[in-house]
């Protein structure tokens, strides 16, 4: 089993600035509300998945 990791906001917001995505629904919290609060990149989840698949294989 891997460790948690938290993704904050700084997180959306460097992974943003890394790849130039920077729309509203990403990195503004304020303006995303109407859709519960800001979202995630898909990419960002999926580095985050392939991090953690890589922590429990057997090395």
């Amino acid at each position: 089993m891997s460790d948690w990791i938290t993704v904050t906001q700084k997180t959306i917001d460097n992974f943003g600035g890394a790849t130039g995505g920077f729309q509203f629904i990403n990195t503004d919290p304020v303006r995303a509300a109407v859709w519960g609060s800001s979202d995630t990149y898909v990419a960002i989840v999926v580095n985050i998945a392939l991090q953690h698949y890589r922590s429990v294989l057997p090395q």
